[in-house]
């Protein structure tokens, strides 16, 4: 693990591993991405469950794409949601610490930094 990770206060390497289980377990998040969830986090308050952080090429969701997506990367997350009202306050947060891809779907908003090989700014819903 980088000393990087030292000065995050909400989050541990471990929350961001690859769920595929097929990896090895390491750090593969993009430094300023997790540097902006961190600050989406202190903004809140309050604690965010992390569905799916980095993904391997090997992981179900990218196996599905043409090119690695901002999971692939470490430049996104998906973050838990329960309702509409958390759902928009994830939406508002990212977009306030400069997040440029937000998905939204019923149980998670997907929020993203950038991603080489699709546009951005970018909203969607799954």
């Amino acid at each position: 693990m980088t000393l990087f990770w030292n000065n995050i206060r909400y989050f541990k390497a471990h929350e961001f591993y690859c769920k595929c289980g097929e990896c090895v377990e390491e750090e593969h998040m993009d430094s300023n991405f997790i540097t902006l969830l961190d600050e989406m986090r202190h903004k809140a308050g309050r604690g965010f469950t992390i569905n799916s952080g980095w993904r391997c090429r090997n992981h179900p969701e990218e196996k599905k794409k043409d090119k690695p997506g901002a999971h692939n990367q470490g430049t996104a997350v998906d973050i838990k949601v329960s309702g509409g009202s958390e759902r928009f306050e994830i939406i508002q947060l990212g977009l306030a610490v400069g997040m440029v891809g937000i998905g939204v779907a019923n149980s998670f908003v997907h929020v993203d930094s950038g991603h080489k090989t699709s546009p951005r700014p970018m909203a969607w819903k799954y």
